[in-house]
């Protein structure tokens, strides 16, 4: 599950991410969102490219 979730994190990082473990469900990791109302680089790119 980690090795799922955690490499896609920086395509998606608008969001909050939190991995369990699948039995015990004990927290393994959490990432917080860290773009907020603010365009991020990637996104800011984009908008200057298309513009």
């Amino acid at each position: 599950m980690v090795l799922n979730t955690l490499p896609a994190w920086p395509d998606t990082c608008f969001y909050e991410e939190v991995v369990k473990h699948p039995r015990t469900r004990a927290l393994l990791s959490y990432v917080g969102s860290v773009f907020g109302d603010e365009p991020s680089p990637k996104e800011q790119a984009l908008i200057d490219l298309c513009r």
